[in-house]
């Protein structure tokens, strides 16, 4: 209740009797409950982008140690979500915060409590990239596979499911959630899957009854380790892969962790998604087959969980190139009839788009130019995919040390969200070639290490690019490309708005383009990694605001900060110069992380979560 006060406290003042204007709410994570990452709004556009100015700087504290965590991702790696004025986003460690999006006061913060002991829970690595809020209610799946479900406004718990992970049947890895929950408003289910390929756990599907709390249904992406037999027979005619000889009988086999977020269809009640990579990744000496259902791209029916159709983007895996980030659910003209696709970028560096109810490619899978392609065995091969071998290149290819290069290298060529907007597919890929060395498999890897964490990896003697495109989404011909050389866009691209690109690089730039023609409308140096595209929202005041999380990921290095730039007024910004953002740091991050550690915890404490033509 003092909490409910609090805010209404806050927010009173800001009122406005006139309706919000348009695009005023990014209210889901990847702005809407298709993923499309783009705002109708129309206040900031390429008439009015240059220059925008800082409003206000919500630094993040750095993480706190976390028991039985090996390392906590700073920063953000999600859009911020932004409704009726405020502002909500998740960081590495899984603390979630509210601010008022005017000025970046704090209204709230929630902390999940991370109790791996005796479970199958992974503990090498925690980060987290994104929550959802629907119907008022913030979801989160922690990484103890519990479900949260918070009041809005005030943080306060209102649904709780633990356990998920552990009543996982045949599964002897270990898991690491990573996305959130959604809900298929219709018939009230709640949706959540858990992540984990690297280490070797058994990727599913769970669907609850939100009033019941009770488990509906549960699909398995692969069988349980030590499964004899033709995996997924019964999915015979549904999917471009046909499935025979398929996984082996080892127990030292996994994968197909969901990384990515959910699309629902409302109107005909199915869900779709992306798939994980089998495990282990880099040495399949364990597992034949084409390793069903990884790698894929699917859709169930959300009321039963039954599968509706898949479509495998790399059969038999042996180079970690898993589909995840945003499944996008789109309305698209094909041949002059408007159908619904589903778009998927994954990291073997195809483009896909689905028809939403056959799975059937609309245009051929789209081999973005530019991608390098070395040992990238049985990327989009189908059924010609060689399903015996056991590694991505040939011995006669590797080095004296047992090394190989490999390109797409296995953080992908497309590792970041994409968008859809003005018929637009727009989506980055980046070069970033590794040696690889891998490793024997003969024994399953603590909960604190993946199946690669054994491998060798290391970076290769090769260009490292980024690129932009913008591809019809009617017959997959490319519109446009932006190339940045020396840079990889990883988890930064791609936010449509105003009919302009957002994205940002890993050396700290955030970029600007024009949407129509690719050409730079400008670019501003933030001095800390991007891992998210920025979202775009209104104060309860209507001012339109750019909300850009800076720093964020496991390969964040600095808490970075939540900043907040929008036109020019008469008011004074907060701060009006990006140049000082290096002492802005420093400064700020040391007069307040006390102060914020402090109000997030004691609020929690006893409440056991990337222009040429």
């Amino acid at each position: 209740m003092k909490s409910a006060i609090l805010l209404l406290l806050l927010i009173l003042p800001f009122v406005q009797a006139q309706p919000p204007p348009e695009g005023a709410n990014w209210s889901r994570l990847y702005g809407d409950s298709f993923g499309s990452n783009f705002s109708p709004q129309n206040s900031i556009t390429k008439d009015t982008v240059a220059p925008l100015d800082i409003k206000w700087i919500f630094p993040l504290f750095k993480n706190p140690s976390i028991a039985d965590a090996i390392r906590v991702a700073e920063g953000v790696e999600h859009p911020p979500l932004v409704i009726d004025g405020i502002v909500y986003f998740v960081k590495g460690s899984e603390q979630i915060v509210a601010l008022n999006a005017e000025d970046g006061r704090f209204i709230w913060g929630f902390g999940p409590p991370f109790n791996p002991k005796n479970r199958a829970i992974a503990t090498g690595l925690i980060h987290t990239h994104g929550i959802e809020v629907i119907d008022g209610i913030l979801y989160h799946l922690s990484k103890d596979c519990t479900i949260y479900g918070l009041d809005a406004l005030t943080g306060q718990v209102k649904l709780a499911i633990g356990d998920m992970c552990d009543k996982s049947e045949g599964s002897e890895g270990y898991y690491s959630s990573s996305y959130p929950p959604t809900v298929y408003r219709k018939k009230g289910i709640l949706i959540a899957a858990p992540a984990g390929s690297a280490y070797a756990a058994r990727g599913f599907v769970a669907g609850y009854d939100l009033k019941t709390e009770e488990e509906l249904w549960r699909w398995y992406v692969v069988p349980p380790a030590g499964y004899e037999g033709n995996w997924a027979a019964e999915a015979a005619g549904r999917g471009n892969i046909a499935a025979s000889e398929d996984w082996g009988k080892s127990s030292l086999i996994g994968g197909g962790g969901v990384w990515s977020r959910f699309s629902v269809d409302e109107e005909s009640g199915i869900i779709y998604f992306g798939t994980g990579n089998p495990a282990p990744v880099f040495n399949a000496t364990n597992r034949s087959g084409p390793n069903l259902f990884t790698d894929s791209i699917v859709a169930l029916n959300a009321n039963d969980g039954s599968l509706v159709w898949y479509y495998q983007t790399t059969p038999h895996d042996t180079s970690d190139y898993d589909c995840g980030w945003n499944t996008i659910l789109a309305k698209v003209s094909i041949n002059n009839a408007e159908r619904k696709v589903v778009i998927q970028g994954c990291k073997n560096g195809y483009l896909y788009a689905l028809d939403a109810f056959t799975g059937k490619p609309v245009w051929e899978p789209l081999n973005l130019p530019g991608v390098a392609r070395v040992n990238d065995r049985n990327a989009n091969a189908g059924n010609a995919a060689d399903v015996k071998t056991a590694y991505s290149a040939d011995k006669s290819k590797w080095d004296s040390s047992g090394s190989f290069t490999l390109c797409p290298g296995h953080t992908g060529a497309i590792e970041t969200p994409n968008a859809f907007a003005y018929n637009t597919i727009f989506v980055a890929i980046k070069n970033e070639c590794v040696r690889v060395k891998p490793q024997p498999v003969s024994v399953r890897p603590p909960p604190n290490q993946t199946f690669a964490g054994s491998d060798q990896i290391t970076m290769a003697p090769a260009a490292i690019n980024t690129t932009v495109y913008a591809v019809d989404a009617s017959t997959g011909k490319i519109k446009w490309k932006y190339f940045i050389d020396n840079t990889a866009i990883a988890g930064g691209c791609c936010m449509v708005s105003g009919r302009v690109v957002y994205f940002g690089d890993r050396d700290g730039r955030l970029y600007a383009l024009d949407a129509d023609s690719g050409i730079l409308l400008w670019e501003r140096r933030f001095n800390a990694i991007f891992s998210s595209p920025p979202s775009i929202g209104a104060s309860l005041k209507g001012e339109m605001l750019l909300f850009v999380p800076v720093s964020g990921g496991p390969s964040a290095e600095i808490p970075g900060a939540i900043i907040a730039l929008g036109l020019p007024s008469q008011e004074q910004a907060t701060v009006n110069s990006y140049l000082t953002l290096g002492l802005l740091f420093i400064a700020a991050i040391a007069s307040a992380v006390a102060i914020i550690q402090r109000v997030i915890y004691r609020r929690e404490s006893g409440k056991s979560r990337d222009a040429t033509s």
